[in-house]
């Protein structure tokens, strides 16, 4: 019998939505990952700051301004290179 969380949620559900949240759920999101900071260390313009988009929200990372939103074609990214470097870093 699933335990309940004390809201009523099953216990096993409330797991699973977490770990998917946090994109642990899913290998097919890590590959996309990893091709997209492919992609990202050898591109330019507004084509990288688009993946560095992508990649930084795809990873929960820090916004350098906590309520910016990204627009098409873009020229600054949203988040630090410091920090897209380290998600893309093969180690």
């Amino acid at each position: 019998m699933l335990q309940r969380h004390r809201f009523g949620a099953p216990t096993a559900w409330l797991a699973a939505g977490l770990l998917g949240a946090a994109g642990l759920a899913s290998p097919a999101r890590a590959s996309d990952t990893r091709h997209d900071c492919l992609s990202w260390t050898h591109s330019g313009g507004a084509g990288r700051v688009e993946l560095g988009n992508r990649i930084g929200a795809a990873n929960l990372l820090t916004k350098q301004s906590s309520f910016a939103t990204s627009q098409p074609g873009d020229t600054h990214s949203l988040y630090s290179s410091a920090d897209l470097r380290r998600v893309c870093d093969p180690r």
